[in-house]
């Protein structure tokens, strides 16, 4: 390597590694936030669902949970979402999805249930009906018994991580794209440093060969 490679790898080196650093970082950034914004967007979902359609399940009006489940399967990422009572049975379904009788799995019926996959996020809420015992007594003061929640079934959504995935590589080959034509440019300024730092010192070593040579 002469002169003038070592001058342009000197100013194209510090500036690859530091921007292969910085790429890896926002990536990793990147694929984390789109990753948590899926999951958080679904548990959000569910849950707002489970309450809403205590009225359906009650009544045993499907009319009513269909309706519901078609406005939910309309929002991105959606593959399927269904209700089930008590029993595990399925009372109303829109999309595809793997329906899983909920009891199967023995989840607790007190917090939201996620299931990870390969290239989907399966997730269960409860759907449970509150009765408060409230005695009344002779003086001003009344208390209410703690409340008790009675399951009354499950609220299932299925939700593809494919569009996030596509999102990441996009993400991956935009950081990418950035960071060559960062070097490239890099390389191109660096060979015309170089070029007229190391033109000075070729002809003056060009010169010495010459008198060296008599």
């Amino acid at each position: 390597m002469g002169i003038r490679g070592r001058v342009i790898g000197l100013a194209v080196v510090p500036v690859a590694i530091v921007g292969m650093l910085l790429l890896f970082q926002l990536i990793s950034g990147k694929i984390d936030d789109l990753d948590q914004s899926l999951r958080t967007r679904a548990a959000a979902l569910t849950r707002q669902l489970a309450p809403v359609a205590e009225y359906g399940v009650v009544s045993g009006n499907t009319a009513v949970l269909h309706s519901l489940l078609n406005k939910v399967a309309f929002e991105p990422d959606v593959r399927g979402v269904a209700v089930f009572d008590d029993q595990g049975e399925r009372l109303a379904h829109v999309g595809s999805g793997d329906w899983v009788e909920p009891a199967q799995g023995r989840l607790s019926t007190d917090r939201l249930h996620q299931v990870e996959y390969t290239d989907h996020l399966v997730y269960y809420a409860p759907i449970t009906r509150t009765e408060v015992a409230v005695e009344d007594f002779n003086d001003e003061h009344s208390a209410g018994s703690a409340s008790r929640p009675q399951l009354l079934g499950w609220v299932r959504q299925d939700v593809s991580r494919s569009a996030t995935f596509q999102s990441q590589r996009d993400a991956i080959l935009r950081s990418l794209t950035i960071l060559l034509a960062g070097l490239c440019v890099s390389l191109f300024l660096a060979w015309r440093i170089g070029r007229r730092i190391t033109r000075p010192i070729l002809a003056l070593t060009h010169t010495v060969s010459r008198i060296g040579e008599g």
